[in-house]
């Protein structure tokens, strides 16, 4: 088991260089760099200081403006911040390829369409979504 207070203070020091390297001067509480950072970033000072002091930040919301605000994938913050583990990100980024998918007749087998008549309508209508889809990129129908 992962130590949480060595991955928070990992992340607090990645995450100070990573708003230094945006060329804002965080090493003192009067240098100015923290509201600066806050301002533009649109953090507040106090999340600001929870990130480089603690690191101990899971609120979404400001992982995302503080990913925007250093450059950084999203997904890399979630990792350092312990949101994530990396395996976890990359099934998100690399999902499995899907399954063949299902005809209209075997989405009718499944739904217990058996009626011949029943049958050639659900195809019908399984035709005509698909043509309408192509005719809009591929794009979903909206009303």
């Amino acid at each position: 088991m992962k130590n949480k207070i060595s991955d928070t203070a990992a992340f607090a020091a990645w995450a100070k260089e990573q708003i230094t390297r945006q060329g804002y001067d965080v090493s003192g509480l009067r240098s100015g760099g923290r509201s600066r950072f806050a301002e533009d970033s649109g953090i507040s000072a106090a999340s600001v200081g929870r990130l480089i002091n603690s690191g101990d930040v899971k609120d979404i919301k400001i992982l995302t403006l503080f990913a925007e605000a250093t450059r950084n994938p999203l997904g890399e913050v979630l990792v350092r911040a312990g949101i994530l583990e990396e395996s976890e990100l990359r099934a998100v980024q690399n999902p499995p390829p899907t399954p063949h998918p299902m005809t209209p007749d075997e989405a009718a087998d499944a739904l217990g369409i058996d009626d011949d008549l029943d049958r050639e309508l659900f195809r019908n209508t399984v035709d005509t979504l698909r043509r309408r889809r192509r005719r809009s990129g591929g794009q979903a129908a909206q009303n």
